[in-house]
């Protein structure tokens, strides 16, 4: 039995809020959006604006009331009831010059910011739309100038949207915000030729942090384009040519080297750990060439322990650019790529880095994939075992490896640190769940009994399903449901939270255990956890609510259960005994159908195959009963519009003979052969995914196994 510690604490996932931290209220009157149209207004503004909220407004108004421009009559005020839609629309339709002030400075920048958290093309559309209404009133009124906030957005919301058209748009902005630089520089050689630092305050000049802004979203939309980690690459040229020939403040920093590997992991293609290694150590190389320049400057060394100590920040490499590097380098699909990982980690470890805990958990999250992907049981051990290694390293020596950004207190730092070490002792369980080793059940089973024990760990329903995996797994549903029991006791007695109770995840893997074991009573255990599980839900447990894969993991245990010549299976079970398993299949498979319990079920084609596959297994093939089922099922997957390959499959299977299988599909030759269900009626096969594995049947000739 399990014992928990009593500092321990279950939770339903390991985000525990860190503790309040003071917030300081600044007002952001960016003096690059003041500076030129307060020069114009004459009126002894420029000092500094002190309030907030309404405040804000009525001092302001007062500062610069001598401005006829701004005396207009405002749009919305000070009221925030009106829609956003109706807002936007008000905006967009006031004519050129005719804007308050007020509402170009205080309105535009929350209108643009709500647009583009809508996260929708519509959104950032509507976001353009304000920019382009700026920039008409640019043309109209003196002496404004908008800001490269207003640029930062847009490109900002398109990269986060990530659609197969950000990359263009947010270029496109960039190339606008340049060209509107430029306008302003020619501006100000007349307009502000007596105060060049004033303009430099108030341009829209792309900036580093425009740049990073950009790889921001170029990283993201790698995920699904990898071509957008090359043009984050190239990116970094181009901020360097900005610096160096315009003399721009574009020059790459440590951010901009990290959005750029970033970009490159998130491609997962096999060159992604060369590419991040070789811009990683073009940041090195950077770093050390700009610490040369630094002492030779100043004739002092660059101070690395305390940066603000220095006289200027260069590209330094930090635990937040290594940590992406090695996660790009664990993400990369290439052979070998999580032994590269762990020897940078090694190397930087050597050198007296420090890294980020993130690191370590992509180290044991490459390890868990080893120990799913390996052909080699041994080179599984291996790799789960490692796993468990670095978390364990990790328990002992968090605080010597790992860095911390932010400052915490001492109890935010608690909190942190169990949440982060339970993720990292997570992996590792997914390692020995994914291995199939036979010592996968025991040695998760220890971890999970660790976790419980030791409190600077905090397991979670995460840590629960995971081990309760492993023992599925491993063809043991009385340990899976050993544990699931002991969590629901639990949180019955009320020593755990909603949060952390068994939900239906943790229900379904112990079906599946069930399903998966040898027990020769594992179809009706499967159906009375299905049964608590309505149960529950009917009681209130809306996390238990049963979903389609809960009800096929009864029908999965009914599959294996085959019958000898002498009318007994492997355990001894009767032909009686056998009608029974069958007949807990087909309740559940016509509740299913029926949406008994009106849960919103749609069968997929995984419920037709596996219900056909139990018919073949506990129908006789030479009984009318079963040509009369095969029928009845393959026409409720024709309805449902789910004959998809493996349905195909089982059919051929449990029809009983070759006249049932042509007749079903329609003609003697798609009996014979049948490459891709696509050959099939449209309607029979308007749900199944269009993926190969769902489609493509077989090249060659396939006859229906008799029975």
């Amino acid at each position: 039995m399990y014992s928990i510690h009593p500092k321990v604490r279950i939770v339903g996932r390991s985000n525990a809020t860190f503790g309040p931290s003071l917030i300081n209220a600044t007002i952001r009157m960016h003096q690059q959006v003041f500076a030129p149209s307060l020069r114009c207004c004459r009126d002894g503004y420029l000092s500094t604006v002190a309030t907030h909220g309404d405040g804000i407004v009525s001092d302001y108004a007062e500062r610069i009331s001598t401005n006829d421009s701004l005396k207009k009559d405002r749009i919305w005020g000070v009221k925030t009831e009106l829609p956003l839609q109706k807002k936007i629309e008000q905006f967009l339709e006031t004519p050129p010059g005719d804007l308050n002030r007020l509402d170009l400075f205080l309105k535009t920048d929350d209108l643009m910011e709500e647009s583009c958290k809508l996260g929708s093309i519509k959104g950032m559309q509507q976001a353009e739309n304000i920019l382009n209404r700026m920039l008409q009133e640019k043309r109209a009124v003196s002496g404004y100038v908008i800001p490269a906030k207003a640029f930062e957005k847009i490109i900002f919301g398109w990269g986060k949207l990530a659609d197969s058209s950000s990359t263009a748009k947010m270029r496109e902005i960039l190339k606008l915000m340049k060209r509107e630089y430029i306008i302003d520089l020619k501006q100000s050689l007349s307009d502000l030729s007596e105060d060049d630092s004033e303009f430099s305050r108030a341009s829209c000049q792309p900036t580093t942090e425009t740049y990073n802004t950009l790889l921001t979203g170029l990283a993201r939309i790698a995920k699904r384009d990898a071509t957008a980690a090359f043009e984050a690459e190239s990116i970094l040229d181009e901020m360097m040519i900005c610096h160096r020939e315009n003399k721009w403040h574009t020059k790459p920093n440590t951010r901009s080297f990290t959005h750029v590997i970033q970009a490159h992991g998130n491609t997962g293609l096999r060159g992604a750990a060369d590419r991040a290694e070789r811009v990683l150590k073009w940041m090195r190389n950077m770093h050390q060439s700009e610490k040369a320049n630094y002492k030779a400057k100043f004739g002092r060394e660059y101070n690395m322990d305390n940066l603000e100590a220095n006289i200027h920040q260069i590209v330094t490499p930090d635990p937040r650019v290594f940590s992406t590097a090695i996660v790009a380098m664990v993400n990369s699909n290439a052979k070998g790529s999580t032994h590269r990982a762990v020897t940078l980690l090694k190397e930087l470890l050597d050198s007296g880095e420090k890294l980020d805990i993130y690191a370590f958990n992509a180290v044991i999250m490459g390890y868990s994939n080893m120990a799913d992907k390996s052909h080699n049981p041994m080179l599984r051990y291996r790799a789960a075992v490692e796993a468990e290694n670095v978390a364990f390293m990790l328990l002992h020596k968090h605080s010597e490896l790992c860095a911390v950004e932010s400052e915490m207190s001492d109890e935010d730092l608690d909190v942190y640190w169990r949440k982060q070490l339970t993720i990292s002792f997570n992996n590792a369980l997914n390692a020995w769940a994914r291995s199939d080793v036979k010592e996968a059940g025991q040695r998760a089973d220890k971890l999970w009994q660790l976790m419980l024990e030791n409190p600077l760990l905090q397991p979670d329903r995460i840590s629960m399903n995971t081990t309760i995996k492993a023992w599925s797994r491993a063809f043991n549903p009385l340990k899976a449901e050993e544990i699931l029991n002991f969590v629901s006791d639990l949180y019955d007695s009320g020593d755990i939270d909603d949060s952390a109770k068994p939900d239906g995840v943790s229900y379904c893997t112990a079906m599946s255990a069930w399903a998966k074991s040898n027990s020769p009573n594992k179809t009706a255990n499967a159906r009375r956890l299905l049964e608590t599980m309505l149960a529950k839900y009917s009681a209130g447990n809306h996390i238990l609510k049963p979903n389609i894969i809960a009800f096929t993991s009864v029908l999965n245990s009914a599959c294996t259960s085959t019958l000898d010549k002498e009318g007994k299976d492997f355990f001894g079970i009767s032909s009686a005994e056998t009608e029974e398993i069958y007949s807990i299949a087909l309740q559940t498979y016509n509740e299913i159908i029926d949406d008994t319990y009106l849960l919103g079920l749609r069968p997929d084609t995984f419920v037709f195959a596996t219900m056909l596959k139990v018919i073949a297994t506990h129908i006789d093939a030479s009984s009318a009963e079963r040509r009369q089922l095969v029928q009845g099922v393959f026409d409720d997957t024709c309805a449902a519009g789910q004959v998809s390959s493996f349905v195909i499959r089982e059919l051929r299977v449990a029809s009983p003979d070759k006249d049932l299988l042509a007749r079903l599909l329609g003609s003697e030759d798609l009996a014979n052969h049948l490459p891709s269900v696509t050959m099939l009626p449209s309607k029979w096969i308007k749900r199944v995914p269009n993926k190969p594995r769902f489609r493509h049947v077989d090249k060659e000739s396939t006859s229906p196994r008799t029975k």
